[in-house]
């Protein structure tokens, strides 16, 4: 794909006010109903890699034009609306939520669009050599301590019972009959509006469309295992407590899901030790476990 001719295209296109003759070229070039459909299932082929490479060819040529974070964060919101990759309050969410960290690891960090995209997307983007992730980690001087072959345990030796809970994405305003079929990355809520068809409406106890978990079915889990299983020893609860709905997150709506779900475990299992570490869904925005 010729790049610069692309970045020529979309620079006429939006001085010249023709930004739609720009949008047809690019839906028929990037195909990006395909590359929004294996962002969902997390299935990437070399049609997303294409896409990858043209968005960061795209910001990288923005920064080096000197534009500034408000107008290339402008920039990229007329382009998700344009090219339909997601609702206008989607893209606008997205784009102030995380817009302004892509900017700044770009303008800090120097790497092609190809080195990019293929350490984001990976195989598909195949394997381009990049010297930033040629890393060394040195290690103290340690005996390497004498490999002991496992022994399977007597029989009638003691043993203990560990429930392990993760990813329960307990999504507060889940809604019972709206529609599970929206064009936005979560679904099942008022927000969405009503289900056109029977079929596709948000059913009582959850969906698997794009939706995540109603509050009645964590409680119903959760006190079916303390019922069933009155002697766990402990818990390893592993996070992604949140929902999906990671261009509309806050930190207090995050926070306030957290201590939610602690009082109810804490409730429900007390007295067994309960060992909790993070997800990657736990910060606000999404994947920013440094804040």
């Amino acid at each position: 794909m010729n790049y610069s001719r692309m970045l020529w295209d979309m620079e006429y296109s939006q001085k010249s006010g023709h930004l739609s003759l720009f949008v047809d070229k690019a839906m028929k070039l990037l195909d990006l109903r395909q590359v929004m459909t294996e962002v969902e299932t997390s299935v990437m082929s070399k049609v997303s890699c294409t896409a990858c490479k043209v968005g960061a060819g795209l910001l990288q040529h923005f920064i080096k034009a000197g534009k500034g974070e408000e107008e290339i964060l402008n920039s990229i919101f007329q382009f998700c609306v344009s090219l339909k990759i997601q609702s206008v309050r989607v893209c606008q969410g997205i784009t102030l939520l995380m817009g302004g960290e892509v900017i700044y690891v770009l303008k800090e960090v120097e790497m092609s669009p190809a080195q990019i995209c293929s350490f984001v997307i990976g195989d598909a983007c195949e394997d381009v050599y990049n010297p930033l992730h040629d890393w060394e980690v040195v290690f103290p001087p340690v005996n390497k301590p004498t490999i002991k072959p496992p022994v399977s345990p007597l029989e009638g030796a003691p043993n203990f019972k560990v429930l392990h809970i993760s990813d329960t994405h307990y999504d507060p305003y889940y809604q019972e009959g709206t529609n599970a079929e929206c064009n936005e990355p979560l679904c099942c809520r008022l927000t969405n509006g009503p289900a056109l068809t029977p079929s596709a409406a948000a059913g009582k106890w959850g969906d698997y469309r794009k939706c995540d978990t109603p509050k009645r079915t964590v409680d119903h889990m959760l006190n079916h295992i303390a019922a069933t299983h009155p002697d766990i020893d402990y818990i390893i609860w592993t996070g992604d407590l949140p929902p999906h709905d990671v261009w509309n997150q806050t930190r207090d709506e995050n926070l306030k899901i957290l201590r939610d779900t602690v009082k109810q475990m804490v409730k429900t299992f007390p007295g067994v030790p309960i060992f909790p570490s993070l997800g990657n869904h736990e910060s606000a925005p999404v994947n920013r476990n440094i804040t």
